[in-house]
C-alpha cells in the first residue's frame, strides 16, 4: 500500500471524553469514521482501549493530549546549549521546586516545536506529564498493534496553527478547553510568560467571556501590557464567541481556524475540535 493511500487515527484524550477520527490519505484527506466516548478521571486509557479495539493493525496512531494533563514552565537555556544529561537535570530542579516530590513521577522535556526565536534566546517551553500515563499509552498502542507516531500537548497542536504568523509585535496566544484556560504572552518573537489556569467544567458562554476577559485583564496588567495594542489569537470551540468576548473592551481577537477536512464540519461536530489537531 503506497503511502498516500494509508489510512490513520488522529486522537484526542480529555477528561471528559476520548475523541477518534478515522482518516484517509488518498489524493486528498477525508475523515472515514469518527467516534467519541464519556470518560471519567482515571478510566481515560480505558476508554481510549474500546475505541482503538477494532482498529486496523499497523496503522499510525496520532494523539493530542489535553492541557488538563500538562505542565509548562519556561526556562531559560544557555546560549551554546546544555547535553542531554544536564537538560534533564535542569527539567528536573525546575519542575521539583514548583511543585514539590509528584514531579518526579513526571516525563519532562523541553518542546522544539513551541521555540519561537532559532537565535537561541529567550526562554524556552518545558512541558511534563504523568511518566505511567505516558507508558500506558505506548503499551496500548502496541498491544493494538498500531504506530505511535505523534503524541502532543494541545498547546503544541493548537500552537503549530498559529507560528507562521507570529511577528515581532506583542500577541498573546489563549487556549480554551472545558474547564482550563491556557495564556501565553509573546514579543519579539520570545515567550514573556506562560500560564495555565483551571476553570469550573460547563460554564455558560457568558459565564466563560466573563472569566475569560477577567484573566486576560490579570495576564495584560502584570506584564504591563495595553491590551488594546496587542492581537489576541484564540484557539477555541467555534461555540465561543469572540465578539461578545471582544464587546466594550476594544481588544483585537481572531480565531486560530481549525484545520479543514472532508467530513467533518466545525460547528455540528465541535466535540471532534482537539482531535483535529492531531492530523
Amino acid at each position: 500500500m503506497s503511502l498516500l493511500s494509508t489510512d490513520y487515527y488522529s486522537v484526542a484524550i480529555a477528561p471528559a471524553s476520548i475523541s477518534l477520527l478515522h482518516v484517509g490519505r488518498g489524493w486528498k484527506r477525508r475523515v472515514l469514521d469518527k467516534k467519541i466516548l464519556p470518560a471519567t478521571s482515571g478510566e481515560e486509557l480505558a476508554v481510549l482501549g474500546h475505541l482503538l479495539a477494532e482498529a486496523k493493525p499497523g496503522r499510525r496512531l496520532n494523539i493530542v493530549l489535553s492541557n488538563h494533563y500538562m505542565r509548562y514552565k519556561l526556562l531559560a537555556v544557555p546560549a551554546n546549549g546544555l547535553s542531554e544529561q544536564e537538560m534533564q537535570s535542569t527539567l528536573d530542579i525546575a519542575f521539583r521546586e514548583t511543585y514539590g516530590e509528584i514531579a518526579d513521577s513526571w516525563d519532562k522535556r523541553f518542546s522544539d516545536a513551541l521555540t519561537l526565536n532559532t537565535s537561541g534566546e529567550g526562554d524556552a517551553v518545558a512541558c511534563a506529564m504523568d511518566r505511567s500515563m505516558l507508558a500506558a499509552i505506548k503499551a496500548l498502542s502496541q498491544k493494538r498493534h498500531l504506530k505511535l507516531h505523534s503524541l502532543q500537548p494541545s498547546l503544541m497542536a493548537g500552537f503549530n496553527r498559529l507560528h507562521a504568523v507570529i511577528n515581532p509585535l506583542p500577541c498573546c496566544f489563549v487556549q480554551v478547553e472545558s474547564g482550563r484556560l491556557l495564556i501565553g504572552l509573546i514579543r519579539n518573537r520570545q515567550w514573556q510568560s506562560l500560564r495555565s489556569i483551571s476553570l469550573a467544567a460547563n460554564l455558560q458562554p457568558y459565564e466563560l467571556v466573563s472569566q475569560l476577559r477577567s484573566h486576560l485583564g490579570r495576564e495584560f496588567l502584570l506584564a504591563g501590557w495595553n491590551a488594546k495594542d496587542t492581537a489576541i489569537y484564540v484557539d477555541a470551540l467555534p461555540r465561543l464567541n469572540l465578539t461578545a468576548l471582544a464587546a466594550d473592551a476594544g481588544w483585537q481577537f481572531k480565531r486560530v481556524e481549525s484545520v479543514a477536512i472532508d467530513g467533518i464540519l466545525p460547528e455540528q461536530d465541535a466535540d471532534f475540535y482537539m482531535a483535529l489537531g492531531a492530523l
